[in-house]
C-alpha cells in the first residue's frame, strides 16, 4: 500500500466520522422539535386514571312530561353535533358532611337568624331534622343537621299585601343574598369563593302569586341562584336554572317594622357540598354521537321544561311535548340535592320544544359523559 492510497482511506474516513458527527448533532438537537411537531399533528393519548373504580350511576331529578316519545330534531346551526367529546373527562369526589355534636345547637343559631324562636320548634332535638314553624306568617324551616342543608320558605299567598314595588331591589338583592347565606353559614366552599356565579330574575306579586317581570318599576321579588365553575366548566344542579344555592328576597315597605326585616327572605333553599379538586380520576367518555342517539331516543333527562310566559318563581306544570330542538351541546358537571359520591360530568343539550298544544318554551337535557363500561349496574 504506498502513500497515495493511505491518504485516500485517510480522507474517506474522516469525512465519514465528519458526516456521521454531524448528522449525530442534527438528530440530537433536533429531536425535541421534530418530536413536538409530531405530537402536534397527532397528540399523545393520555392514559384513563380509574381511581374510584367504576362509578355510581347519576341520580337524576328529571322534570315529568307527559309524552311517551316526542320527536327529537337536531337544529345546531350546521345541523350537525358539534366536536366536543373529550379524549377523557375528570371525576372528582364529593366530600361527605361531617355532623358534629354542635350540630343541633347550629341549626337552632340559623332559626334565630330568621327570627324563629324555641317555641315555634315542632320536631324533637334527638332527630336529623329540625323544623320551625311560624303559622302567623306562614313561615317553615327545616334543617338537616346530618347533611347540614337548609329549605325555608314563607307563603306569599298568605302574605300577599307585605310586599311593594322597588326598582332598588336590582342593587340591593344579590347582596341580601349572600349576606343571609354567609350569616347562614354557607358560601364557604372554595369553589363558591372563587368561581362564585348568579343569577336573577325578578317578579311581581298579583294575587299572591310571583309572576316573572323585566320591567324595574314593578320589581317585588328578585330569585337569586348561584352556582360555580371547577377549572372553568360550569357546574349544574338537578333544575339548570336553580342554583343549590338559592334565595328569593322580597321588597318591604320603607314603613315596614325594622324587627320584621327577617320578612323580606321568601325562600332559601342551601344545599353546599365541598368538592375534593387536587386528586381526581380521567375517565373515557362515552361519545357524543352515542350520547345524542339516546337522548333522542328519550332517555335523556330534562333539567328544564319552561313554557314561555310561565314563571320560574312557581312549581313546575307537567307539558305533553310534541318535538324537541336541540340547538346547541355543551359538557358541564351535575350536582345534586341530595349528597353525591362523586362529581360526574354531563352532556347538556339545550333547545325549544312545542306542546301537543302548539305552545312554545326552553328546554335543557342531561345525558351521563362518562363511558357505560365505568358505571357500576
Amino acid at each position: 500500500m504506498n502513500l497515495t492510497q493511505v491518504s485516500s482511506i485517510a480522507r474517506k474516513t474522516i469525512a465519514t466520522v465528519t458526516i456521521t458527527v454531524i448528522l449525530y448533532s442534527i438528530g440530537y438537537f433536533s429531536a425535541p422539535y421534530v418530536t413536538e411537531f409530531y405530537y402536534s399533528i397527532r397528540p399523545r393519548k393520555e392514559k384513563p386514571v380509574i381511581i374510584y373504580g367504576k362509578l355510581p350511576p347519576i341520580k337524576f331529578n328529571s322534570l315529568p312530561t307527559n309524552s311517551s316519545e316526542p320527536e327529537y330534531i337536531l337544529n345546531t346551526k350546521d345541523l350537525k353535533l358539534p366536536r366536543i367529546t373529550p379524549e377523557l373527562v375528570s371525576v372528582y369526589k364529593v366530600k361527605k358532611p361531617v355532623p358534629s355534636f354542635s350540630s343541633g345547637k347550629n341549626a337552632q343559631i340559623k332559626a334565630t337568624a330568621l327570627s324563629l324562636p324555641e317555641d315555634q320548634r315542632v320536631s324533637e332535638l334527638k332527630g336529623n331534622l329540625y323544623k320551625w314553624l311560624d303559622p302567623p306568617y306562614s313561615r317553615e324551616l327545616n334543617i338537616n343537621i346530618s347533611t347540614n342543608t337548609l329549605d325555608y320558605l314563607l307563603k306569599v299567598a298568605n302574605n300577599r299585601s307585605l310586599y311593594f314595588p322597588s326598582p332598588s331591589l336590582s342593587t340591593t338583592a344579590e347582596a341580601d343574598a349572600k349576606g343571609i347565606l354567609s350569616t347562614l353559614g354557607f358560601l364557604r366552599d372554595q369553589l363558591y369563593q372563587n368561581n362564585l356565579k348568579s343569577k336573577i330574575t325578578y317578579g311581581k306579586v298579583v294575587n299572591g302569586r310571583i309572576l316573572e317581570t323585566q320591567t324595574p318599576i314593578d320589581y317585588m321579588a328578585a330569585k337569586v341562584d348561584f352556582s360555580r365553575t371547577i377549572y372553568k366548566v360550569p357546574i349544574y344542579g338537578p333544575s339548570y336554572d336553580d342554583g343549590l344555592l338559592q334565595v328569593v328576597v322580597g321588597s318591604l315597605p320603607a314603613t315596614e317594622d325594622k324587627n320584621k326585616a327577617y320578612l323580606k327572605y321568601i325562600k332559601i333553599k342551601a344545599h353546599e357540598w365541598s368538592i375534593e379538586t387536587d386528586t381526581f380520576g380521567r375517565y373515557p367518555p362515552i361519545s357524543l354521537n352515542e350520547a345524542w342517539k339516546r337522548v333522542s331516543s328519550n332517555q335523556g333527562a330534562f333539567a328544564k321544561v319552561k313554557l314561555k310566559n310561565s314563571s320560574s318563581f312557581e312549581t313546575y306544570r307537567t307539558v305533553t311535548l310534541s318535538k324537541v330542538f336541540i340547538q346547541d351541546i355543551t359538557i358541564g358537571y351535575y350536582d345534586s340535592e341530595e349528597v353525591q359520591d362523586y362529581m360526574q360530568p354531563v352532556y347538556i343539550f339545550q333547545g325549544n320544544f312545542l306542546t301537543s298544544g302548539n305552545e312554545s318554551g326552553d328546554v335543557v337535557i342531561y345525558y351521563p359523559a362518562v363511558s357505560e363500561s365505568y358505571i357500576a349496574r
